[in-house]
């Protein structure tokens, strides 16, 4: 999925910073959800062209729609979990785990 880094005279691999900026880039889309599939047509369009834009673009903004839709539930999630725990904290009169 990740282009081949070059190989110094000791056989390590050599990242360049595009590289480096790439995986970075990777790692979050595969952190927040990105479907290994849509990662690598994203990967396909950075090697193919370098300067082709538009069809990268549309895939983040996709993507980003879908992580803000998982952040909006999360909030929802948290807010219900503080009201349970305000709720029992309450019926202990006020004394236990915050």
């Amino acid at each position: 999925m990740v282009p081949a880094p070059t190989k110094d005279s000791a056989g390590h691999r050599v990242y360049t910073e595009t590289q480096l900026h790439l995986l970075e880039v990777l790692l979050h889309l595969k952190s927040t959800g990105m479907p290994l599939v849509k990662i690598a047509a994203f990967t396909r369009l950075v090697a193919s062209d370098p300067d082709g834009v538009p069809e990268r673009l549309d895939l983040l903004r996709d993507h980003r729609e879908q992580v803000i839709q998982e952040i909006e539930s999360w909030q929802h999630s948290l807010r219900v979990i503080n009201r349970k725990i305000e709720d029992y904290n309450q019926r202990l009169g006020g004394h236990g785990p915050q």
